[in-house]
């Protein structure tokens, strides 16, 4: 299984990205939303549905779901949620797709954008679990990253600064 990486987009658009985080609160997990500092901590928050950003990042997980063959059946896609990790925050190992929920889509696809630049944080690593080797994409302001929803992966502990990105999961009927 492939980790599709695009290019960059520009730096400028990175920064209309980042839509008002004042409605910014706690990273929650699972399908109860529960806090948990130990797996996770990091602020959150969501642009409305229908935001622009929202139709960049989705046209990239359906080209990555063309391109590498995943094949996974897409239907659409949550609205963005951007996360915002300050020193000690943290996304330990983690799928995206929650496993028998109650919910009526499964996550199949997860897009990630990286919106500042890696010189303003030390630590935050983004990282992916693949066939038993871990894998470290490269990422700069405005890189894109899609891969299946299922693959593990985690943020590192931020040591200095704040790691700013933009998530979109496409969506589709429950995996059989």
């Amino acid at each position: 299984m492939n980790v599709y990486q695009m290019g960059s987009i520009p730096p400028i658009v990175c920064d209309a990205a980042l839509f008002d985080r004042s409605d910014m609160q706690e990273g929650k997990l699972g399908s109860d939303m529960h806090v948990s500092y130990e797996h996770r901590q990091c602020e959150v928050g969501f642009a409305p549905r229908d935001h622009w950003f929202a139709g960049m990042m989705s046209h990239v997980g359906l080209l990555a779901n063309e391109k590498e063959n995943w094949n996974l059946d897409i239907s659409g896609y949550e609205q963005i949620q951007l996360a915002s990790y300050s020193k000690g925050h943290h996304f330990d190992w983690h799928i995206d797709t929650i496993v028998l929920s109650d919910l009526p889509l499964d996550r199949k696809v997860t897009v990630v954008c990286l919106l500042n630049n890696p010189e303003e944080f030390t630590g935050g690593e983004f990282e992916l679990r693949l066939n038993s080797e871990v894998f470290y994409p490269e990422l700069k302001k405005g890189s894109i990253i899609a891969f299946p929803s299922f693959i593990a992966h985690r943020v590192t502990p931020v040591t200095q600064g704040v790691r700013h990105t933009a998530t979109l999961w496409l969506t589709g009927p429950k995996f059989r």
